[in-house]
């Protein structure tokens, strides 16, 4: 696969997801609006990594697990309108347009988060009680919840507005954190509904938590140091650049066991 088919296998994925995120929830009220508004865009990697992990582990992608996908993206975008709040990051632009508290409110911001956070959960639950697989997604959902949640993705958030780094280590875990455990939580919770052996889990595993601090490291070397919490605040450009590809490394690693790796070897390559 050369970059170009990498892009336009990229689209594919993000076509699906965009068509299906659409107008998702029908507008009875503001809240409705400012759910639609929050998950109108976005790079969609976490639903993409879940899909292509399926299809790496041969396994159908159908609607149902598309769904799965989604839901993913709805815990990201709740994390993401949480996250710009005045009393987190206090952002104002988000994707190029107003941030939802600054278009709808604080007050509204936070439902909306809430509301995002809880429907993925609603419609988890929806598809696990309809399913002929409810123990496999059981455990796909949980591991969900747990990578998201105040031992995980939250865990790293605290860290985060706390400024509790005193170290570049302190500054790997909270990367991993806060950026690793949605990666984590989209790729094994494909690892487990495809019933992976215990062998290709670990490997995607390792894969999952070097992407994350990889993808991190590379946002903070696009912004060029801007903000708190950057690797550049540690160590200097040349240093990063440096770390950025022993992670890329580490990736490349726990990919070669599996031989569907052409996609992901790409965004590896993508993300450097």
């Amino acid at each position: 696969m050369n970059s170009s088919d990498f892009i336009a296998k990229y689209d594919d994925y993000k076509k699906i997801i965009d068509s299906k995120i659409k107008n998702y929830f029908h507008i009875e009220n503001v809240l409705d609006e400012s759910m639609n508004y929050a998950i109108n865009s976005g790079k969609r990697i976490r639903p993409i990594l879940f899909m292509n992990t399926l299809e790496m582990l041969q396994t159908e992608i159908d609607d149902e697990k598309i769904q799965i996908a989604l839901c993913i993206e709805l815990i990201h975008n709740y994390s993401l309108v949480h996250d710009d709040l005045p009393a987190m990051d206090n952002d104002d632009y988000r994707r190029g347009n107003f941030t939802v508290h600054k278009k709808y409110g604080y007050d509204v911001a936070i439902l909306c988060g809430d509301a995002l956070l809880n429907f993925a959960y609603e419609n988890l639950f929806d598809i696990c009680m309809k399913s002929s697989q409810k123990s496999l997604y059981l455990k796909a959902f949980s591991y969900i919840a747990k990578m998201a949640g105040n031992r995980g993705m939250i865990k790293g958030q605290i860290l985060d507005i706390k400024r509790d780094v005193n170290s570049f280590n302190d500054l790997i875990e909270i990367y991993i954190l806060k950026t690793s455990n949605l990666f984590l939580a989209s790729i094994m919770s494909a690892a487990i509904i495809a019933e992976a052996d215990d062998l290709k889990k670990n490997k995607l595993y390792y894969f999952a938590k070097n992407l994350g601090i990889l993808f991190q490291i590379n946002d903070d070397l696009k912004d060029d140091g801007d903000g708190d919490l950057s690797i550049l605040n540690y160590i200097e450009k040349k240093q990063a650049k440096k770390v950025l590809e022993e992670y890329a490394g580490k990736c490349r690693e726990n990919l070669k066991y599996f031989s569907n790796n052409n996609f992901l070897m790409n965004l590896i390559d993508y993300l450097t």
